[in-house]
């Protein structure tokens, strides 16, 4: 026909060659090879998947395209599309992901009522035509602000910026968001349930594509039932069962609220206690013990204890946690002119701390990283965030460990099954019977062949050079002293 096409993950005819090579680039990514886009029909052009779907599609892409209606199943390609990059998004979001999970599993809902609007386009005037096309303009917006939201979360915050107020200001943007859907999903809803009044049986012979009648009862998109005050309520108490450092997170941040209110010298006594916590001794993380310190740092600074507040400091500059940003904190801008160079020398040193690259970062390609979080979160039921080891037994039982490097594309190491018997054994003795994602990648990656490492990847390169700059930096610190 002299058109050159291609089919998108919805199996529908794409017929703009950039949206095909974003659709084309994200199936890479989960995949991990060209070859595995044969699954989706879309590598073998002469292949009989790619035929059955041209003969599926083509008469009906023809009269969609008569109807004059380009713009609302282009609109309508987007949304599947977007709705399929944010189910894959989700699987490298490391914060807030219980709630976006459950915005995610409505959107999966939502695809067969969009599928539906856009068959049922030859049954609507032009009037419903617009309301169909506002609304799936509505919808992509709403879908483009969720995968900002997603990708600007696929990192850590520090402690204070995970802070309950933070999470209900981030609730509230997302109900936002769900009221919308829910309106727009419920306008499309009432219009394909109102054009069934206008649809026969011989509409496949008539228009030559097969149109299925849309079905009101199967109707369930419920963005407006997500309670995310409750979800987050949930996924703490699972944590707090789970992760020994979840314990730590919480005093710290009720000392900030206390700082925060005022009430300076009760903070003070609080986080002075802190280490007399079992659970604080042995599982504070670096980052945490750089909070604690700042924290304390804080309360002397604004008590004008300027001593106290320089050891603090100089406590912080010692937990090998990036926490430059503190250092700028008002609080301590009359200890800056009161200490002078002391001052200026521990702030030197905190504004070139850099975080240690995690290990499953220089080993790991992005495609298999995307692989072992897609089992994790399978088998992560309570949506917690954590693997107990009996989660993680069951996930290599049921998986299979062959299986597994096979999905990876590695070598199954002499000795494997000892491996995964020291990896559970670990989960025991290291992490108190639960890993989270990051400690997750960080096993699975010493499963990797030593052969097939990836000492030659970017997050490798990043290291060494983060390094050589460090190393840059102190050598001129050291000269100007």
């Amino acid at each position: 026909v002299g058109t050159h096409v291609h089919i998108n993950p919805a199996r529908k005819f794409c017929f703009k060659p950039p949206v095909w090579v974003k659709a084309a680039n994200e199936i890479a990514t989960i995949q991990g090879s060209a070859k595995d886009l044969q699954y989706y029909g879309l590598a073998d052009h002469s292949g009989p998947v790619y035929q059955a779907i041209v003969e599926e599609n083509w008469s009906r892409f023809q009269v969609l395209q008569n109807g004059g209606n380009n713009s609302m199943i282009t609109l309508a390609e987007t949304v599947l599309l977007i709705a399929d990059m944010l189910t894959t998004t989700i699987a490298s979001v490391k914060r807030y992901k219980p709630q976006f999970r459950a915005v995610v599993a409505r959107i999966i809902n939502m695809k067969p009522l969009i599928d539906a609007a856009t068959d049922y386009v030859v049954l609507m005037d032009e009037n419903q035509k617009r309301i169909s096309e506002k609304a799936l303009v509505a919808i992509n917006k709403q879908l483009a602000f969720l995968h900002e939201e997603m990708a600007a979360r696929k990192k850590d915050k520090s402690i204070l910026q995970r802070r309950s107020k933070h999470e209900s200001q981030f609730n509230k943007k997302l109900s936002g968001f769900c009221t919308i859907m829910q309106t727009n999903t419920d306008a499309l809803h009432a219009l394909l349930t109102s054009l069934n009044a206008s649809f026969s049986e011989d509409l496949a012979q008539r228009f030559g594509f097969n149109i299925t009648k849309y079905d009101p009862s199967k109707y369930d998109i419920d963005f407006d039932a997500i309670n995310f005050t409750e979800i987050c309520a949930k996924a703490l108490a699972t944590r707090r069962t789970k992760d020994a450092t979840a314990e730590i997170a919480l005093m710290l941040e009720s000392a900030e609220e206390m700082i925060y209110e005022g009430e300076l010298e009760p903070a003070l006594q609080f986080l002075d206690k802190m280490p007399e916590t079992p659970n604080v001794q042995r599982y504070m993380t670096d980052e945490q013990k750089a909070t604690f310190a700042f924290l304390r740092a804080k309360c002397h600074a604004k008590l004008h204890h300027h001593t106290e507040a320089m050891q603090a400091l100089e406590q912080m500059a010692t937990c090998g946690a990036p926490t430059g940003d503190m250092i700028d904190d008002e609080d301590f801008d009359e200890l800056a002119n009161n200490q002078g160079e002391k001052f200026h020398k521990i702030a030197f040193t905190l504004r070139n701390v850099r975080k240690k690259t995690p290990e499953y970062e220089i080993k790991l390609k992005k495609n298999e990283i995307q692989v072992l979080v897609g089992i994790f979160d399978q088998y992560d039921v309570e949506e917690s965030g954590f693997l107990t080891s009996e989660q993680f037994s069951r996930m290599i039982d049921t998986v299979g460990v062959e299986n597994l490097l096979f999905q990876l594309g590695w070598k199954s190491p002499k000795g494997v099954v000892t491996q995964i018997y020291n990896i559970i054994q670990r989960i025991d003795s290291e992490f108190n019977g639960a890993i989270n994602t990051e400690n997750y990648l960080n096993l699975m990656s010493t499963l990797l062949p030593s052969e097939t490492q990836n000492i030659g990847s970017s997050a490798a390169r990043r290291e060494q050079n983060a390094r050589k700059q460090e190393t840059q930096l102190w050598d001129m610190f050291k000269g100007s002293g």
